[in-house]
């Protein structure tokens, strides 16, 4: 048995004694392939969120948005103890460390971002960084086997947030 497991054996009466700190522990990253079973009209949010943004602005915000944030027909996502394994529709697998360290990824388009993940108090946690923004997505697995994907987009110089969340079921 390795230290850190010997300590963590050792603290088990001491968390179990105290359920709220077994609340705030992260829970383990959902794997699994999932497909598209409900979201929002993104097209409509996009325009609704981008009206706040100066009339210069507007039309290049929200071809950036749709852009760098479609909405995937199909997520796998696999994990080990130290990473975890993005694939979204079928493109190259995203392979990132499960401690927050940023890896640089090319997109598709050849604009690198900086990308990080780490576990969640309900799930994954996953951050795309941008010069213009940045986008959070929280990988949430349900007890029924569905993955909610909550994604909140940051752009610089607007005071609010595009938020939404997109459901996915279990593929088969």
């Amino acid at each position: 048995m390795s230290f850190r497991s010997l300590l963590l054996f050792a603290a088990l009466p001491v968390l179990a004694a105290q359920p709220s700190v077994l609340a705030m522990m992260p829970v383990a990253a959902p794997t699994g392939a999932f497909v598209l079973d409900r979201a929002p009209d993104l097209d409509k949010g996009i325009t609704a969120f981008v009206a706040q943004a100066s009339n210069g602005q507007r039309d290049h915000i929200a071809r950036r948005l749709k852009e760098v944030d479609p909405l995937y027909k199909r997520v796998e996502i696999s994990s080990t103890a130290d990473a975890v394994t993005l694939t979204f529709d079928g493109r190259a697998p995203l392979v990132l460390p499960l401690n927050g360290q940023e890896v640089a990824w090319t997109r598709e388009g050849g604009e690198v971002i900086r990308v990080s993940a780490r576990p969640s108090m309900s799930g994954l946690l996953q951050t795309y960084k941008a010069a213009d923004g940045e986008r959070t997505n929280e990988f949430i697995l349900l007890p029924d086997g569905r993955l909610i994907l909550s994604v909140q987009v940051h752009v610089a110089g607007l005071a609010k947030d595009l938020s939404y969340k997109v459901v996915y079921k279990a593929a088969k």
